[in-house]
């Protein structure tokens, strides 16, 4: 991994107001980008290239921001792709203004050599005017590259990472000169009292026989006022070896909740990826003693695994996830025994899936429940009004999701939806090579 920092000169520690509480959202269109590929030429490899400008996480802010410039190609085995994204200027919560958003990913191959490779870029990152004035950090770049060569002297698989940062600037207020921040180092972030502590991002390069993978986060900005977390400038690039029947698509969690009350999103809890090859066949699986979602919905026992594999002429694989115990209003509702699970097989261009759900028993205030007897919406105490749907199923032309249980927490009176969660979630698609 090779890091560039451009020096510079003048340190600062200024003191700022909470002015930075929130920043409006307002996203450009972008001003260019798209999908263009050179001549498309299947391979034995799976390629994934993707690249943001920003992503805020975690603090005051009511939701995360998703991710600002994102491009992506994931999943495929064809070489010759490529995908970008520019945007002129963007609001970020909880951040300021980023401008020159640029993504760049792709998949080629050359001679006896594939490689995928993302590259991004961020022109200026400007944080929020305050009452001290306004901070703005310029030339914020990430590149990734995963690269195979089938013979010679650099044969196998090759990572490298790359980042940069130009330059940090305070503008104070009332028309002073511009001062200049040290850039951080990896082993020291700087500080600005008050308003923001500014790290070096990281970067992860990992590969074994069967493939590669590399990281690169150019900074991580941390905002004080709002306790809010900004990645900036990210790329990341993967290659695999094995794609000789089919492309695996899929992932299973025994939990995913888009938002509780005013919390920001959770996500996925003890979240399973499939990776694109596949497993090898073998069985891979996480889990976590229990998840507690605002004291709100408290589950136990919660895991997801996987398992996947591929010959010549057939690939099958199977995601599956469940939990031993979900609880809404402490005890006041109890369902036990949660489980998800879709399988998939192709042979050919023939694909074949199926999928099931089941739970083991439903409680209610301490009494046993039949499925058929409980109403369409349930009252639980510090919780509120409820709805819950069992066995959703929705077949793909490649593959299946199920989820075993949706809960939808509504808002007085029943018509606005406040919080989804779905307990115990799989899907699993297998594409064709060349998609």
């Amino acid at each position: 991994m090779r890091s560039r920092l451009v020096p510079v000169a003048t340190a600062l520690a200024v003191a700022t107001s909470t002015a930075l509480m929130m920043a409006p959202t307002s996203t450009a269109a972008p001003a260019a980008g798209g999908d263009s590929s050179a001549k498309l030429t299947n391979t034995n490899f799976a390629f994934t290239a993707t690249g943001y400008g920003t992503l805020v996480e975690g603090g005051m802010v009511p939701a995360d921001s998703g991710t600002t410039g994102f491009s992506t190609i994931a999943c495929t085995n064809q070489a010759g792709k490529t995908r970008d994204n520019y945007i002129a200027e963007v609001n970020v919560p909880g951040l300021g203004t980023i401008s020159g958003v640029r993504t760049d990913v792709q998949t080629r191959q050359r001679k006896n050599k594939v490689f995928s490779l993302a590259k991004h870029s961020v022109a200026d990152v400007s944080i929020l005017d305050t009452p001290l004035g306004s901070l703005s950090i310029t030339g914020v770049s990430a590149t990734s590259r995963v690269t195979y060569t089938k013979s010679g002297p650099d044969k196998g698989f090759k990572t490298a990472t790359n980042t940069s940062v130009l330059g940090i600037k305070l503008q104070p207020a009332g028309g002073l000169p511009a001062q200049t921040v040290p850039l951080p180092t990896p082993d020291q972030p700087i500080t600005i009292p008050g308003l923001a502590t500014i790290s070096l991002g990281k970067s992860i390069e990992k590969k074994n026989r069967q493939g590669a993978t590399a990281y690169a986060n150019a900074l991580f900005i941390h905002v004080i006022p709002t306790d809010t977390t900004v990645k900036v400038a990210r790329s990341a690039a993967k290659l695999e070896r094995g794609a000789v029947s089919g492309i695996f698509n899929g992932n299973s969690s025994p939990v995913r909740a888009d938002v509780i009350g005013d919390l920001i999103r959770v996500g996925r809890a003890v979240n399973s990826i499939m990776p694109c090859t596949g497993t090898d066949g073998e069985l891979k699986k996480k889990s976590a003693a229990s998840v507690n979602l605002a004291d709100q919905v408290v589950v136990d026992g919660a895991y997801s695994q996987q398992r996947a594999n591929q010959v010549k002429g057939r690939a099958s694989g199977t995601e599956e996830s469940g939990v031993a115990k979900i609880s809404l209003g402490g005890d006041a509702l109890v369902i036990e025994g949660l489980q998800a699970k879709v399988n998939v097989v192709r042979k050919g261009s023939k694909v074949t899936k199926n999928g099931f759900t089941k739970f083991v028993g439903i409680t209610a205030g301490g009494q046993a429940q039949e499925l058929d007897q409980l109403p369409e919406t349930i009252e639980i105490p510090g919780v509120g009004l409820v709805k819950l749907e069992f066995n959703l199923k929705r077949k793909t032309a490649w593959g299946m999701k199920v989820v075993a249980l949706r809960i939808t927490l509504l808002e007085a009176g029943g018509d606005d939806v406040d919080s989804v969660v779905n307990i115990g979630e799989a899907k699993l698609r297998i594409q064709p090579l060349g998609s």
